[in-house]
């Protein structure tokens, strides 16, 4: 840079500035050339694939393809999940509740003390003639330590189990 700016008096003329770029950075080795080629053959394939508002049973199976999960309730949260929908019938605050684990997952834990389908049944909290409302979702009997106040997250390999007076434990 100090003999561009001594030779052009501080200023990059833009025919040369290829020039200028090609003295920082010399010739691609072949592996730089090889990943180079890739990339700009990915992003041209993407670019002609998109069509916007035309349907494309292709480009619908691979967006889908990058969800590969399913929405649980962890233990943890339930009860407050449960209160957003009985006493304040605000479904966006309780799905964003919900975490999701992978399909893979799901499959290992189905069937398991670790997963269990549950039922909610309310009516609207400001209007007891409303007709009821069945919600079915997925408890996750798994710890999981909120990001916004821990670190963690979901811990899938660690269990966890709340109980109250009403609970029973049977062991099989």
């Amino acid at each position: 840079l100090k003999s561009i700016e001594n030779q052009e008096n501080g200023i990059i003329k833009e025919n040369k500035l290829q020039n200028f770029i090609d003295l920082v950075y010399p010739n691609f080795g072949n592996k730089e050339q090889e990943d180079y080629d890739r990339t700009y053959q990915y992003l041209t394939n993407s670019v002609n694939r998109l069509s916007p508002f035309l349907h494309s049973k292709e480009n619908e199976e691979d967006f889908y393809k990058q969800f590969d999960g399913v929405k649980v309730i962890p233990i943890g949260l339930e009860k407050e999940y449960r209160l957003l929908l009985e006493d304040e019938f605000n479904f966006i605050a309780a799905e964003s509740l919900k975490v999701q684990i992978s399909k893979r997952w799901f499959a290992s834990l189905f069937g398991t003390p670790s997963l269990e389908k549950c039922k909610i049944v309310f009516s609207h909290p400001n209007n007891v003639n409303s007709k009821l409302i069945e919600i079915d979702y997925f408890r996750l009997n798994k710890k999981y330590i909120d990001l916004n106040h821990g670190s963690l997250g979901l811990l899938i390999n660690e269990d966890e189990f709340l109980f109250d007076e009403k609970t029973t434990i049977q062991f099989l």
